[in-house]
């Protein structure tokens, strides 16, 4: 984390869901430009946050230039309860990808499908931090 270009030596940061939204309030501390969230405090568990337009576009911009669009692959019904996970699961075996970054608990469950790891994006976060 950074603020005018330099590493935060300490601080507190703050998680806020957007009015009307749901998902809890959850902050932990910085230290030399990393905060952690504690998962007793829930982490990044759900919830809609505000971001600015530079930082949403920049996220468009990374996921537009490192993604590939793929017709998803046929998944048995039951794999899920949920008919409507079936092409996420079907986009990631296309697609060959390593792991599946979601927030939904019954693909979480899975922990892994066709040797693609279903993550939460606490767990991929820390996965890009090792």
């Amino acid at each position: 984390m950074t603020f005018a270009g330099q590493p935060v030596d300490d601080g507190l940061i703050e998680f806020i869901p957007v009015d009307s939204t749901p998902g809890p309030s959850f902050g932990g501390v910085v230290k030399a430009g990393r905060y952690d969230v504690p998962a007793a405090q829930g982490g990044h568990d759900g919830g809609t946050f505000k971001a600015t337009k530079r930082q949403a576009d920049a996220v468009v911009a990374t996921l537009r230039a490192n993604s590939e669009i793929v017709k998803p692959a046929a998944v048995p019904p039951g794999a899920v309860r949920n008919k409507d996970d079936l092409p996420v699961l079907g986009a990631a075996i296309s697609g060959s990808k390593v792991c599946i970054v979601t927030g939904d608990h019954e693909l979480l469950a899975l922990e892994k499908c066709q040797g693609i790891d279903v993550l939460t994006p606490r767990a991929f976060y820390e996965r890009l931090r090792s």
